[in-house]
């Protein structure tokens, strides 16, 4: 049962600034979070769907500690944007107490002085991670962090950061409150067994229960469009507001212009205005946006990463507004900003689906599975994607309840959702969310978190290190396996024996029946022989192109492709494993070099699970030192360089490797080789377009020119590709500067990191070399600069020794704008993405 406020909360302040946000009650799960110690400092993992009222808990605890003037508050999500939208609302709750809000994301950094003097910090996953890395002295105050969909731990880039965090924060912050928050995990209590391995005591809320009820529909469908349109009319008619996620950008463009004469019929006079109103705006301001200006307003609008910022929160506030009725988005949105509806349609739960001309290669991919019909495979989304997408449905305030429609195609696809992504309580469909599971195995991942422990604890040892790594979620996890018994021939942080490979992967034969081999070939990279059993012979081998074959089942190699995911996706089969034991078996008689065998094994193993042994790279590379004549170690300059300049150590070396191999006489291959870096997993044709997009970028050409040459891309993904190749480049010029490279222009020799540095600038604003000077000097956007420029500004001095008037009447640049830019007061958006007509 709810109850009001007033009879939970003792606390006066914390009631008001409720109550002024229209919050007159709270939930059961708020309730029994107070009830529980919320204002006592105790420790909490909130398992609840979305909509719940979980991150009301949150606030709370920091309106406890704020208002009490206890310490500071750090408040950590997984994306900028959402970043962004908590400090909008911290900003407005808490400033009328004069409390602080600082947002810091890696984009618009604050200051550390703002850090210093904010009494809430909100910041994303890897931005608290580099201030920890740093030593921030605001930590030494925060007494609450909240870290909101803490499930991220599971995911395969960021988890292992996220992971490293929760263990600092829990380790090195007395007094600190820790309120996780998700929606999304299947083995809550194992992830509560967990947090309270540190020492402190958690709560665990978990709960079903929403405000708004919500209830799960699966619909067949003959026709997508027919089946969306009936569910839309039938929401519209209820005055009620529809989100429609799809999988691809090209699709949010094509639904939107199907369904908007029919979404046009419910908007009111009123509302007719304020589409109209944004239609006029987006004109004026040229929206590149495709198809936008003519389909907001018919009250629908669609939401994806190539929009701009300026476009993406006019559709945001008109959709919170309820003006724009409908939303086709991508499922970027779904774990981004806050955008309920009262009915949510999921188009499609296939991602990706591949059936004919398949290749080993198909096959091997992690992200995919053999299909429902067994004929060929398929990606779907994850459990937790999927719910994160339908528990936007359901609005607090203006629904009763929330539904989440499935798009089925078939009665296969309908069983198969019905047991991938439900389960029955009571006769009623539930989620069946993803069990959480630590990502530290990733080599990379690994890697980091070797140096992160050297650098933080000089002169450790190989036994306090595996000590530090019990204590991480995913040793947590294996303490029931009998590898974790040695967790560092697991992790291949040293190298692992024939026994524990063969105790970990290998299997044996099901009875006594007599078995011999024969070793036929041996080697540098390939041992061969055969397995005689019952009268039969099973051809062995093992190289780096198969890994491990036998031919008991020709179809099946035991290759495994994932780096450190630590388990194999089969396990040996009893032939191999005996083939593998009898190169060390001194009953077995063979016609070669045995010692020789036995290296050429121990030296496969590593290479064909694609491990490296984590201590001899990180050795090897000069990353870590060893102290002479002890078993400790030290980091380097250089390994203090991977952590200061948060790159995974094996990237760090590849770049230096890079700038140690080539000459990068031209700009051109120097972007080359940053996008390379940047971009492992893209095709050579992303690679050879995005190429493009920046030699175009850097040469002046307005994005409208860009996307009409490539008009796959949108304002958004240029912004993205330059934001992020600026920092790439800026990345390059510190380990060059780090490494005195010197490269020969215009037949001098010059600082590498001098040319990395005026490139990096290039690419960030988007502008010749000539300009850099104003640029650099007068707050200017690269429109302006470049009018100063042909108009004989030549320099910032040449500036600086005018007047208003001159430059206005040599420019045409207005008055008022001129005065600006001797003032320093210039309107720029330099590092922004407020506008695009000053790239116009």
């Amino acid at each position: 049962m709810n109850a009001a406020v007033d009879s939970v909360l003792e606390y006066a302040m914390i009631i008001q600034i409720l109550k002024k946000q229209n919050i007159t009650t709270l939930n059961p799960i708020q309730i029994e979070a107070v009830k529980k110690g919320l204002f006592f400092h105790q420790n909490f993992l909130v398992c609840t769907p979305s909509g719940s009222g979980k991150t009301l808990i949150g606030v709370m605890a920091i309106l406890n500690i704020l208002l009490k003037n206890l310490g500071k508050a750090i408040y950590l999500v997984p994306y900028k944007a959402l970043a962004h939208e908590k400090a909008g609302y911290f900003i407005n709750t808490l400033h009328p107490y004069n409390l602080k809000v600082s947002v810091t994301t890696g984009d618009t950094d604050a200051e550390i002085q703002d850090l210093a003097e904010a009494d809430l910090v909100i910041t994303t996953f890897e931005k608290c991670d580099a201030l920890l890395r740093q030593n921030n002295p605001m930590f030494d105050r925060v007494r609450v962090a909240i870290v909101d969909e803490i499930h991220e731990i599971g995911a395969s880039h960021r988890g292992p950061r996220l992971e490293n965090v929760v263990m600092k924060l829990l380790t090195k912050i007395k007094f600190l409150q820790f309120i996780a928050l998700s929606a999304t995990i299947g083995n809550y209590n194992e992830f509560h067994e967990w947090l309270e391995t540190f020492g402190k005591k958690f709560v665990l809320l978990h709960s079903y229960a929403r405000p708004v009820p919500l209830s799960y529909e699966l619909e067949l469908y003959e026709s997508k469009i027919p089946k969306i349109r009936e569910i839309i009319i039938k929401t519209l008619e209820g005055n009620g507001q529809v989100l429609v996620f799809v999988n691809r950008r090209k699709d949010c463009v094509s639904f939107s212009q199907e369904l908007k004469k029919t979404v046009k019929k419910y908007l009111d006079p009123a509302e007719i205005k304020k589409c109209e109103t944004a239609r006029k705006n987006l004109l004026r301001r040229k929206t590149l946006a495709k198809g936008l200006s003519d389909i907001i307003g018919y009250g629908i609008a669609y939401h994806n990463a190539a929009l701009s910022s300026d476009d993406r929160h006019l559709i945001e506030d008109l959709y919170r507004q309820r003006v724009i009725k409908v939303l086709v988005a991508t499922t970027t949105l779904a774990a981004g900003i806050n955008t309920p509806a009262r009915v949510v349609i999921v188009s499609d739960i296939l991602q990706y689906r591949k059936m004919i001309n398949l290749t080993e290669k198909d096959y091997k991919n992690p992200e995919m599975r053999l299909s429902y019909t067994d004929k060929g495979i398929m990606k779907v989304h994850s459990a937790n994607i999927l719910f994160q997408m339908l528990g936007r449905a359901g609005r607090f305030g203006f629904d009763t309840e929330g539904i989440g429609y499935i798009l089925i195609r078939s009665e296969e696809e309908y069983e198969f959702v019905l047991g991938e992504y439900f389960q029955f309580e009571d006769d009623v469909l539930k989620p069946k969310y993803s069990e959480l599971r630590s990502k530290l195995g990733d080599t990379n991942a690994l890697q980091e978190f070797i140096l992160l422990l050297v650098a933080e604890n000089p002169e450790i040892s190989l036994a306090e290190i595996e000590k530090f790594l019990k204590r991480t979620f995913f040793a947590f996890c294996l303490q029931k396996s009998s590898v974790y018994e040695d967790l560092f021939q697991h992790f291949f942080i040293q190298r692992m024996n024939l026994g524990f490979f063969l105790q970990s992967y290998g299997s044996a034969f099901p009875n006594t029946v007599p078995v011999t081999c024969q070793i036929s070939k041996v080697h540098s990279n390939r041992i061969e022989g055969s397995v005689f059993r019952n009268s039969g012979e099973y051809y062995c081998r093992i190289n780096l192109a198969e890994g491990f074959f036998c031919s008991c089942n020709p179809a099946k190699k035991y290759k495994f492709d994932i780096k450190n995911d630590n388990k194999f996706y089969k396990k040996l089969c009893p032939h191999l494993t005996f083939f593998i034991k009898a190169l060390f078996s001194e009953d077995q008689k063979h016609n070669i070099n045995k010692n020789n065998a036995q290296k050429v094994l121990k030296s496969l193993i590593p290479l064909i699970c694609n491990h490296q042994y984590v201590f001899d790279f990180l050795l090897r590379e000069g990353l870590i030192k060893k102290i002479p004549h002890a078993d400790r170690y030290l980091l380097s300059d250089f390994g203090s360089l991977a952590v200061s300049l948060y790159v995974y150590p094996e990237h760090l070396v590849n770049i230096k490797h890079l700038v140690e191999s080539y000459a990068f006489s031209t700009d051109e291959f120097i972007l080359e080789n940053l996008l390379f870096f940047n971009s492992f997993k893209s095709s050579k044709h992303n690679l050879d377009t995005q190429l493009e997009i920046l030699k175009l970028w850097i040469s002046e050409h307005t994005f409208q020119h860009i996307l009409e040459v490539f008009p796959k891309f949108g304002a958004g993904d240029i912004f993205g590709l330059t934001n992020e190749m600026a920092r790439v480049a800026s990345t390059f010029e510190t380990i060059t500067r780090f490494m005195q490279k010197k490269v020969v222009r215009n037949g001098k020799k010059v600082t590498f990191a001098k040319i990395l540095s005026v490139l990096s600038v290039r690419i960030k604003n988007g502008i010749k070399e000539e300009l850099l000077d104003l640029m650099d000097n007068l707050n200017v956007s690269r429109n302006q600069a470049r009018i100063l420029f042909n108009n004989g500004y030549k320099t910032s001095e040449s500036v600086f020794h005018s007047t208003p008037i001159e430059i206005h009447k040599k420019t045409g640049i207005s008055l008022d704008r001129s005065g600006k830019i001797l003032s320093g007061k210039s309107e720029s958006i330099r590092g922004s993405q407020k506008s695009l007509l000053d790239y116009r």
